[in-house]
């Protein structure tokens, strides 16, 4: 039991660093495209709806064929071409498209590993108990990206 949360924090540890990262670095690349503070705070928008519609597809059509490994590889995936394009670009329209592509991987995969973490935990108090423990542990990748910016 301790080995298995500790598996699943790990993964989603290294799925909610790149989350945060969207979180933390948005803003800077859409100030670079010029625009006005409310243009700015617009244009922040769509990487999120992107990653929220795909999550709720992903979310269905996983628990549909009741499989999870497949789309948390895939989700990872794409995510990690979102990283890789952001990283080989220094011009901010590709690092926007970037941002996009990394959302709509990466906040899928997270969804799908939560729910494959609490649908194997047996019992009503284990299930709680590692849902929040995978939680907690998981969100101090926020404080790693945080801290790597300063």
């Amino acid at each position: 039991m301790v080995f298995g949360v500790a598996y699943i924090t790990f993964h989603i540890f290294s799925l909610l660093v790149p989350a945060y990262a969207i979180a933390f670095f948005m803003p800077t690349i859409i100030n670079d495209l010029g625009f006005s503070t409310t243009a700015s705070e617009l244009l922040s928008i769509p990487p999120y709806v992107i990653g929220c519609t795909l999550t709720v597809i992903v979310g269905i059509y996983s628990d549909k064929i009741n499989v999870r490994g497949p789309f948390i590889v895939l989700g990872a995936s794409v995510a990690m071409i979102g990283y890789i394009i952001a990283y080989v670009t220094s011009k901010p329209w590709p690092g926007y498209a970037a941002a996009a592509i990394a959302a709509s991987g990466v906040y899928p995969a997270i969804a799908v590993l939560i729910a494959w973490a609490g649908g194997n935990a047996g019992g009503d108090v284990k299930k709680g108990t590692v849902l929040a423990l995978i939680a907690g542990i998981s969100n101090l990748g926020g404080g790693y990206v945080a801290a790597s910016l300063s």
